[in-house]
C-alpha cells in the first residue's frame, strides 16, 4: 500500500511538473510572439527603406527557432529568447514609431538615430521599464518631451538632440538616479533648467545647448559631483553663474556660450576642470586673478564677445597645459599683451581679437612652438615684427593682424611658417618689399597683405601659389607688370584685389585660366591695352572692377566679350 501510494505521489508530480513546464513553455512562446508583432507593426509604420534593411523581417512558418532574433538590427536575451536590443541607426529609414514598440517589455537598448523618423515620440515607449539606452537624435521628432520621461528609471545613456521638439524640461528628470549621460542639444526647448536636475548624481554629460532655454543656472547643477562636462550653449541664460561652481571634483567642459548670462564671474577653483567655455553672453566684470591659479589643469578657456572690463590679468604662467585661450571681443582696459602669455608652452590658439591691446607683441609669443593659430586682429599694437619670428613656430597655420598700427617689414623668416594657410596682415603700416619667401608658402590661401605701404614688384612666385583663394594686395604702392601666365598657377583663386597700386602694362589673357575667379579689382592702377577678351571665359565672375587705368576696347570684338561676360557687376570707369 505504501509503495502504490509513493508511485501515486510520483506520477503527481510529474504531471504537474510537466503543466507547469507547458505553461511556461506556452507562455514564453506567447511573449515573444508579442515581440515579433511589436516588430512587425513598428516595420508597417516605416515609409522609406532605401538599402532594404527590414527585408528580412517576417516570420517563417518553416523555422522551429524564434525568427525574429535574427532580424537585421534584432538581438535577444539568451536566457528568455526576448528582444533586448534594437538598433538602427543610420540607416536612412523614414516614418514614424509604431506605438507598440512599447510592447518590447525586454528591451535595454533602443538606438534609432540617424534617420529620418517624424512625428511625435509614443508615450508607449514609456512602457519599456527596463530601458538602458535610448538614442532618438539627428531625426525629426516634433511634439514635448513626455512629461513622465523619467518613468525610465533605469536609463543610463539618453539622447534626443538634434530633432524639432518643444516644450520643457519635465520635473520628472529627477527619476534618472541612474543616468549618465543626458544630450537634448540643437531643438526648440524652452523654460528654465529645473532645479531637481541637481538630483541625478550620476550625471556625466549634461548637453542641452542651441535651444531656448532662459532663467537662471539653478545652483543645484554644481551638487552633481561625477560631472565631467556642462554645455548649456545658445540658449537665453540669465543671472550669475552659481557660486558652487568651484565644487565640482570632475568637471571637464563647461560650454555657457551664446546666452544672456549678465553679472561677474565669481572665483574659481577646482584642479579637475578642463574646458571653461562661457562665450557670447553678456558676461561683465573684471576677469578673476585666479583664473589658473585654482584651475592648473585649465586646457581650453573661451570666454569671447562678452563684457569683461578692467585689465588683461598677468596670470597665465600658471595655466601650463593651456591649449586654446580665446579672449576676443570683449572691453579690457588698453594696455600691452600679458608677457607671461608666452610662458605657455602647449598654446595651440591665441586669438585676442579686439581687446584692446597696445605696444608690441611679446616676443616670448613667437617662441611657442605649438602654436598653430594667432589671432590679433583689431588692436593697436605697434612695433615691428621681430626678423627670426617664424623660426620657432613650424606648426603655425593662421597668423592675422589686420587693423593694428604694426610697421617695418615683413620678415623674410615668414618663409619657415611652411604649414601656413592664412596670412593677413592688412591695414597696418607695414612697409619695404614683400619677401619673395612668400611664394614658397605652398599651403597658403589666404593672404591679404592690402592697405599697407608696400612698393616693388610682386614676387612671380606668388602667382605660382595653386591652393591660394584669396589675393589682397590692394591700397599700396606696388609697381611692375603682371605676369604673362599668371593665371596659369591660380586654378584655386576666388578673389583678386590689386586696386590702388602702380602696376603697369597689359592685363594679361591668361587672367582667364584662374577659371574659379568671382572678384577682380584692378581699378586705380596704370594698366593700358586693350581689356582681354578672355575675361567673358570666366563663368563665375560676378564684379569685375578695372577703372581708373588707361585700358581700350577692341571694337571688332566689344560685341563678343560682352555677350560672352556672365556677371552680375560689371565696373569700367574712364576707358580711353
Amino acid at each position: 500500500m505504501a509503495k502504490l501510494y509513493s508511485n501515486w505521489l510520483y506520477i503527481l508530480s510529474f504531471s504537474l511538473y510537466f503543466y507547469f513546464f507547458t505553461c511556461l513553455v506556452m507562455s514564453t512562446k506567447k511573449n515573444i510572439t508579442t515581440d515579433e508583432f511589436a516588430l512587425l507593426s513598428f516595420k508597417s509604420s516605416i515609409t522609406l527603406d532605401p538599402y532594404h534593411v527590414l527585408s528580412n523581417w517576417s516570420i517563417s512558418s518553416n523555422s522551429s527557432t524564434f525568427s525574429s532574433c535574427n532580424w537585421v538590427g534584432v538581438t535577444c536575451d539568451e536566457h528568455h529568447g526576448r528582444v533586448n536590443a534594437l538598433n538602427l541607426s543610420n540607416m536612412a529609414l523614414q516614418g514614424t514609431i509604431s506605438p507598440q514598440l512599447g510592447n518590447l517589455s525586454f528591451l535595454l537598448v533602443l538606438d534609432l538615430q540617424g534617420n529620418g523618423f517624424h512625428g511625435e515620440l509614443p508615450r508607449e515607449l514609456l512602457h519599456l521599464k527596463r530601458l538602458k539606452w535610448l538614442d532618438l537624435s539627428y531625426n525629426d521628432f516634433v511634439g514635448d518631451i513626455p512629461l513622465r520621461i523619467g518613468d525610465l528609471s533605469k536609463l543610463q545613456y539618453l539622447d534626443l538632440g538634434y530633432n524639432n521638439i518643444v516644450g520643457v524640461i519635465p520635473q520628472s528628470i529627477s527619476n534618472f538616479s541612474m543616468l549618465e549621460y543626458l544630450n537634448w542639444k540643437s531643438n526648440f526647448i524652452e523654460g528654465t533648467i529645473p532645479h531637481v536636475i541637481g538630483k541625478l548624481e550620476r550625471l556625466r554629460i549634461l548637453d542641452v545647448r542651441n535651444n531656448k532655454l532662459s532663467g537662471i543656472i539653478p545652483s543645484t547643477i554644481f551638487n552633481m559631483s561625477s560631472l565631467q562636462e556642462i554645455r548649456l550653449s545658445n540658449n537665453s541664460l540669465s543671472g550669475e553663474i552659481p557660486k558652487g561652481i568651484g565644487d565640482l571634483p570632475q568637471l571637464i567642459t563647461l560650454n555657457l556660450q551664446y546666452n544672456l548670462l549678465t553679472g561677474n564671474i565669481l572665483m574659481l577653483n577646482n584642479s579637475s576642470l578642463q574646458i571653461l567655455d562661457l562665450g557670447f553672453n553678456n558676461l561683465s566684470g573684471i576677469l578673476p586673478s585666479n583664473v589658473c591659479q585654482g584651475l592648473p589643469n585649465l586646457r581650453l578657456l573661451y570666454l569671447y564677445v562678452n563684457d569683461f572690463s578692467g585689465k588683461m590679468p598677468n596670470v597665465w604662467r600658471y595655466c601650463k597645459e593651456l591649449v586654446d585661450l580665446e579672449l576676443s571681443f570683449n572691453n579690457f582696459d588698453k594696455g600691452p599683451m600679458p608677457a607671461d602669455i608666452g610662458n605657455l608652452t602647449n598654446l595651440q590658439s591665441l586669438y585676442l581679437t579686439s581687446t584692446n591691446l597696445e605696444g608690441e607683441i611679446p616676443v616670448s609669443l613667437f617662441n611657442i612652438s605649438s602654436l598653430i593659430e594667432i589671432n590679433l586682429d583689431g588692436n593697436h599694437l605697434n612695433g615691428t615684427l621681430p626678423g627670426e619670428m617664424c623660426l620657432q613656430l613650424p606648426q603655425l597655420e593662421k597668423f592675422t593682424l589686420f587693423g593694428n598700427r604694426l610697421e617695418g617689414t615683413i620678415p623674410r623668416s615668414i618663409g619657415n611658417c611652411t604649414l601656413l594657410q592664412i596670412l593677413t596682415l592688412q591695414d597696418n603700416f607695414f612697409s619695404g618689399l614683400i619677401p619673395m619667401e612668400i611664394g614658397n608658402l605652398n599651403q597658403l590661401q589666404f593672404l591679404q597683405l592690402g592697405n599697407n605701404s608696400l612698393s616693388g614688384y610682386v614676387p612671380s612666385n606668388v602667382f605660382n601659389i595653386s591652393r591660394l583663394e584669396n589675393l589682397h594686395l590692394e591700397l599700396n604702392s606696388l609697381s611692375g607688370m603682371l605676369p604673362s601666365n599668371m593665371g596659369l598657377g591660380l586654378p584655386n583663386l576666388q578673389q583678386l584685389h590689386m586696386y590702388g597700386n602702380r602696376f603697369v602694362g597689359n592685363i594679361p589673357n591668361s587672367i582667364s585660366n584662374a577659371s574659379n575667379l568671382v572678384i577682380i579689382d584692378l581699378s586705380s592702377n596704370e594698366f593700358s591695352g586693350v581689356i582681354p577678351n578672355s575675361f567673358g571665359n570666366l563663368r563665375d565672375l560676378e564684379s569685375l572692377v578695372i577703372g581708373g587705368n588707361n585700358l581700350t576696347i577692341d571694337e571688332s570684338l566689344e560685341f563678343n566679350f560682352l555677350t560672352s561676360l556672365t556677371i552680375g557687376v560689371f565696373v569700367v570707369h574712364e576707358l580711353n
